[in-house]
Formats: structure tokens, C-alpha cells, sequence
């Protein structure tokens, strides 16, 4: 019975992610045929100090190919009974698309559109750790669900899977805490709101650097860094046109510093996958199985850990 059950999971899961991301993009670039405008360009109307560049909002595009290319691999043969589809994104997804849509609705319902995207962090904050996302301590737990044997085919399918599963919620939930936090300014920058918007914006800039560095050193989670410098170099961009000095040059100088830190945490994670690699071709075979460091953090132990007890052995 549980299997009938999974493999039922199996077929409409994936359905279920493909209509709600459906619906999604249909809100945001249907809604910007109707309306003449995106969200991005509504809240540039907005005036305040830490409001981004317009190009800021272009990495939507990026993220939604990412969450596209995850759905459509999960609809795949080889993808069918894959732990991380069924049991660790599971229905989450579909419940974060949904959230997606009804913030297009409420983001200009100031608190309303907050509470929403905060909600909308969380369930991403849900699934990047659920999945278990380390950029060398995941390099050899994406093996195929399906029977593979070893060699090149079967490369090619943990590849991939260590780069969509990783990458796509790795830029979807970095952004989403840089966009939580400009919808609390987009909020409090209501005429009837008043503030010191240079030392706000600074703390919220600081804030969102701190978190960055955070998973540069707990996930070595080069690109969440990237995501942060992007977003810092597009406030630089927009205040400095604005005459908000002050908040350029933070802005500036902390994206040059998060670019820095994730361009070394990227030679670090190349390196150690490299040397993953290397030691799988001349100690112990091209087809052996490695087994992986076990995952610290209780996170892991509770799920991810159990589930992968080794590179090769476990299908995921």
C-alpha cells in the first residue's frame, strides 16, 4: 500500500509544482501585460534609502529558469521516487508558489504583503535545510532514484542534481531574505511613517550581509553571497543617484566585500570537490563508492543523514 502511495506521490507531486509554477509566472507576466507595469516597477515608485537599481529585480529571470529546470526534472523517469522531490521539497513547493501568488496581490498592502513574504522566507528557509543544502558535504549524496549502473550516465545525473537541487534554493532563498527585508521599508515608507531612513538602511544592509556570511561559513553557500553583493551593488547603484552618499557608500563597500568572501568560499568549494574527485579516480576506482563525511548539525541527523548513508549506496 505505501508503495502504491509513493509512486501515486510520484506522478502528481510533480503535476501539482508544474500547475502552481504555472500559475505563478501566469500572475507575474500576465499581470504585467494587464497592467502595463511588474512588481519591481511598482515599488520603484517608492522613495526610500534602501530601495535597489531597477536591474536588481531582472534575477527573478535566473531564479524562475532554476525553479523551472527543478520542476521539470522532477517530472522525469529519472527523477521518479527521488527522496529529495518526494519527502524533502514534497509539497512545500506548491505551497510556496501559492504564497508567491497571493503576495503579488497584498505587496502593496504594506503589512499585509509582509507578513506574506515572511511566510514565503520560511518555507524556503524549510526546504534549503530539508534538502540539506552544503556545497561539499552534499557533492556525493545526489545519486539517481532509479537503477543506474555506475559510470558517465550516472555522473551526469548526480552533476546535475548536486547543481539544481542546490543551486535553485540556494538563489530563491537568498533572495527572499534581501526581498523580506525591503518589504518591511516598503511598509514603513508610508507618508503617515517616520524614521531615520540612513541609519535603518544601514542596520538592514549590515543585517542581510551578516545572514550571507553566515551561510558562507556554515554552508559554504557561495551563491547566497553572490545574491547579497547583487543586491548591495543595485542599493549602491540606486542611492547614489539619489544623493543618499551615505548609503552608497555602505552599500558599495559591503557588496565588494560579499563578492570578495564568495569568490573565495567558490576557489575553496571547486578545490575540495576537485579533490572529491581526484581521490575517487586514483585511490579507489572511478565506480567505487565514497563514503561521505556525516553531516553535524541536527538538521541533518534528524533527516538527511539517515537517508544518505553514502554516496553511491543510497538512492536519492
Amino acid at each position: 500500500y505505501q508503495r502504491r502511495v509513493r509512486e501515486h506521490k510520484s506522478i502528481v507531486l510533480p503535476l501539482t509544482q508544474l500547475f502552481t509554477l504555472a500559475l505563478v509566472l501566469f500572475m507575474n507576466f500576465g499581470g504585467q501585460l494587464l497592467t502595463g507595469s511588474t512588481v519591481g516597477q511598482d515599488v520603484e515608485m517608492r522613495q526610500f534609502a534602501l530601495l535597489p537599481a531597477g536591474f536588481a529585480f531582472s534575477i527573478w529571470g535566473l531564479i524562475y529558469l532554476l525553479i523551472a529546470s527543478y520542476v521539470i526534472f522532477a517530472l522525469l523517469p529519472v527523477a521518479r521516487g527521488s527522496q529529495i522531490v518526494l519527502d524533502r521539497v514534497s509539497w512545500i513547493l506548491s505551497i510556496n508558489f501559492l504564497l508567491n501568488v497571493v503576495w503579488l496581490f497584498l505587496v502593496n498592502v504594506y503589512w499585509a504583503g509582509v507578513v506574506v513574504i515572511w511566510i514565503l522566507y520560511v518555507t524556503c528557509l524549510v526546504m534549503y535545510f530539508r534538502i540539506g543544502v552544503h556545497y561539499t558535504r552534499c557533492f556525493g549524496r545526489f545519486g539517481p532514484a532509479v537503477e543506474m549502473p555506475a559510470g558517465t550516465k550516472r555522473n551526469v545525473v548526480k552533476t546535475i542534481q548536486y547543481w539544481l537541487f542546490q543551486l535553485t534554493f540556494s538563489l530563491y532563498t537568498a533572495w527572499l531574505s534581501v526581498a523580506s527585508i525591503l518589504n518591511i521599508f516598503l511598509a514603513i515608507s508610508a507618508p503617515d511613517f517616520d524614521y531615520d531612513q540612513v541609519t535603518w538602511s544601514i542596520a538592514a544592509m549590515i543585517l542581510a550581509s551578516f545572514i550571507g556570511l553566515i551561510m558562507l561559513t556554515w554552508r559554504l553557500d557561495a551563491p547566497w553571497g553572490f545574491v547579497i553583493s547583487w543586491a548591495l551593488n543595485a542599493i549602491r547603484a540606486r542611492q547614489i543617484g539619489r544623493g543618499e552618499d551615505v548609503v552608497a557608500g555602505v552599500a558599495g563597500a559591503l557588496s565588494v566585500l560579499m563578492l570578495l568572501c564568495s569568490l573565495a568560499t567558490a576557489a575553496f568549494v571547486i578545490a575540495k570537490n576537485f579533490e572529491l574527485f581526484s581521490f575517487k579516480r586514483d585511490s579507489v576506482g572511478e565506480d567505487a563508492v565514497i563514503q561521505m563525511p556525516k553531516e553535524s548539525d541536527s538538521l541533518m541527523e534528524a533527516g538527511v543523514s539517515s537517508g544518505y548513508a553514502s554516496a553511491e549506496s543510497t538512492h536519492v
